[in-house]
């Protein structure tokens, strides 16, 4: 159902005031505000990445037109755990970790040849992407972990910005919940969602707080997707619609459910119209009598769902993915839209689907035997997963048929999925080690 915002409930942090921190106001003199030129030998990649994945679709796939070169270090040693997606700009490859309950760094390197060029330390864990815009990195900080009942992140949380040439932090933001989601840059702004409650929407230059909503719930995993003047993302219990223009919440579709753990995909149907699909797991408790009888429920502690929303709120489809155990860690089952279709990963059912974006139409399924958590990448035809013990699997995107399944060294992906720059597949694995993978180009 689609409903208008309710009464907010009060946080124990609502008073909280948010400064800009001035940790390192060098920014004037600072020669990175520049988008760094192609040069010879270095995989390109796009000039920005303003968002998770690079774009609302969530395919992060990206070819550049006259690639410089078509080779790439093998692995990234990065260190600690990573929980995301690497980010490809320039040549250089951006990507935050883990390495303690409150601590964590940002680590760049040159893909060509896998060099480390600079390290920073961080105020706490970072799970966001690193997302990037003339020359300026913007990541989230924060941890899991609750503090209060509504408050998500222990210790220090915030939004950093860095140099992207140096590493040196230009300001410090800090928040009263985590930013484990990715932020968005978009005409000069940074919005994030935190684990408190609060859309923020930062000058991207100095770090000041411009205007903030409250949402309906703390905001887990669900990085936000920009799409047109429109932000989609999940809060517990609800999938909220921000309308930038106007500074307010557009609409707001609340249910039982993890929306907050899930980044939603925002893109076209075959039609040309423009559609949001997000997942939930819910509780066997959290079950409607309605539900119980339109997908004839098992006996599952856990059942994964996929919806599909017109820019209205509207929910068009619904579709039961399945149920299975309780999961560890992420809940993730991040969608990615393309050619008019939705692809997903579930780790409860241990499978890869696809669906008619227009319809809810349920295409195909592929019971891979492994759980699979983050955004598959579609490219040529082929949809290429990470499962959660280090495989890549490349199915056929018309039938769902596995074609080819390639083992890496890593123990564990990232929940993010892989990322595609210029034929090469880059995945993080968990144990702080991104792998390179060359594809085939040809359909």
């Amino acid at each position: 159902m689609t409903t208008t915002p309710p009464p907010l409930r009060r946080h124990k942090a609502q008073g909280l005031l948010r400064l800009t921190v001035p940790i390192a106001l060098a920014l004037a003199a600072a020669p990175c505000a520049h988008a760094y030129p192609a040069r010879s030998g270095i995989i390109d990649g796009p000039k920005a990445w303003t968002q998770y994945r690079g774009g609302p679709t969530h395919n992060a796939v990206f070819a550049n037109p006259h690639p410089t070169t078509t080779t790439t270090a093998p692995s990234f040693p990065v260190g600690g755990s990573i929980a995301s997606n690497p980010v490809i700009v320039h040549g250089r490859l951006y990507i935050g970790n883990i390495t303690g309950r409150t601590k964590g760094s940002i680590t760049a390197f040159t893909v060509a040849t896998g060099k480390r060029l600079w390290q920073t330390q961080t105020p706490n864990q970072v799970m966001s992407d690193i997302v990037y815009a003339n020359g300026i990195l913007y990541a989230g900080y924060g941890n899991k972990y609750f503090d209060a009942r509504d408050v998500r992140g222990t210790g220090h949380s915030g939004v950093l910005a860095l140099s992207a040439r140096t590493g040196a932090i230009i300001w410090n933001v800090p928040t009263a919940g985590e930013v484990m989601p990715t932020p968005v840059i978009d005409n000069g702004m940074i919005y994030v969602a935190t684990g408190d409650g609060h859309f923020d929407a930062l000058d991207a230059r100095s770090g000041l707080l411009d205007w903030h909503l409250r949402l309906p719930e703390w905001d887990s995993m669900s990085s936000p997707a920009l799409d047109g003047n429109r932000i989609y993302v999940g809060a517990d219990n609800s999938l909220v619609a921000i309308n930038l223009a106007h500074r307010s919440i557009a609409w707001m579709f609340m249910d039982y459910g993890s929306f907050t753990d899930i980044p939603p995909a925002v893109g076209p149907d075959s039609a040309g119209k423009t559609r949001i699909v997000i997942t939930a797991v819910k509780s066997a408790g959290q079950l409607t009598r309605e539900e119980r009888a339109t997908y004839h429920i098992t006996n599952q502690p856990r059942f994964q769902f996929i919806y599909g929303f017109n820019t209205m709120g509207i929910l068009l489809w619904k579709n039961l993915l399945g149920g299975g155990p309780q999961q560890t860690g992420d809940t993730s089952g991040t969608p990615t839209i393309a050619d008019g279709k939705a692809f997903v990963g579930s780790p409860y059912t241990m499978s890869v689907y696809a669906y008619s974006l227009k319809s809810g139409r349920k295409l195909w399924q592929n019971h891979l035997g492994i759980g699979v958590k983050g955004a598959p990448a579609i490219l040529n035809h082929k949809v290429y997963v990470a499962d959660i013990h280090g495989n890549i699997h490349i199915l056929n995107e018309t039938t769902g048929i596995t074609e080819k399944t390639i083992p890496l060294a890593a123990t564990s992906i990232s929940p993010d999925g892989p990322v595609i720059i210029n034929n090469h597949l880059f995945a993080a694995g968990r144990n702080g080690t991104i792998y390179t993978l060359p594809i085939d180009a040809t359909p």
